[in-house]
């Protein structure tokens, strides 16, 4: 995606090295397609963004994609003698944490499921990084190998708690109704292939989800004319 100056009151702010990687990968993940270079270079703003999906994919007629989402992953559940409905809470799958549930219902139904969230042991693990960056400044201002071989272990420490944390179901993926949504979200190419409707408001509606889940972006200033960075 490309940079571009920028009214800072309408612009999302995206991070200038990552942001659009991530916005990119996104796309290319959820909606099947993958950008051409030459077209993310003339990439600069929300309506941007929006035309250039709607020239890689077609609008069709056809199955609602969350219903679709719904019934495959009820199905990749497989509760013997449970009738799952939209409400039905997950949190009873995820007794061995969210993240295998992700991994293993991902694997199951070919689709593309949302990130998990961190758990307690991330917090932890976001903590270490704040004492890694500490001990590092210390270390460059003091030159005091305890604090370089502090900051080291502290970050060694900060990656074996993001590797090993189970993670937990996002607030708004905690009953099956809702984890369809995010997953019809994140699967509109795969679920467009196989019969879903496609029309310019579910785009439109996707590409606000992933730029708010992936690329952080303030709800409040996605809007068309919007800018991606601030210049």
């Amino acid at each position: 995606m490309a940079d571009a100056a920028a009214d800072p009151d309408d612009t999302l702010d995206l991070d200038p090295e990552w942001g659009g990687g991530d916005l990119a990968e996104s796309i290319e993940a959820a909606f099947g397609f993958e950008i051409p270079v030459e077209e993310a270079r003339e990439t600069h703003t929300v309506a941007d963004v929006y035309a250039l999906i709607l020239r890689h994919v077609r609008a069709q007629p056809g199955r609602c994609a969350t219903s679709m989402a719904f019934y495959r992953l009820r199905r990749a559940l497989g509760a013997s003698g449970v009738k799952l409905s939209p409400d039905s809470p997950l949190e009873p799958f995820t007794r061995t944490g969210a993240r295998a549930f992700r991994d293993r219902l991902q694997s199951a139904t070919g689709l593309n499921l949302p990130a998990m969230a961190g758990g307690w042991l991330s917090g932890l693990g976001f903590a270490a990084l704040v004492a890694f960056l500490v001990l590092l400044i210390g270390w460059v201002v003091f030159k005091g190998w305890f604090a370089g071989a502090g900051a080291l272990a502290a970050f060694g420490l900060a990656v074996l708690l993001f590797r090993i944390d189970p993670q937990i179901l996002p607030q708004d993926c905690r009953t099956l109704g809702g984890l369809a949504r995010r997953t019809a979200t994140r699967s509109f190419g795969r679920l467009a292939a196989e019969g879903a409707s496609v029309d310019e408001a579910g785009v439109w509606e996707a590409l606000k989800t992933l730029l708010v889940e992936d690329c952080e972006a303030d709800p409040k200033r996605i809007r068309p004319s919007a800018t991606l960075f601030r210049a």
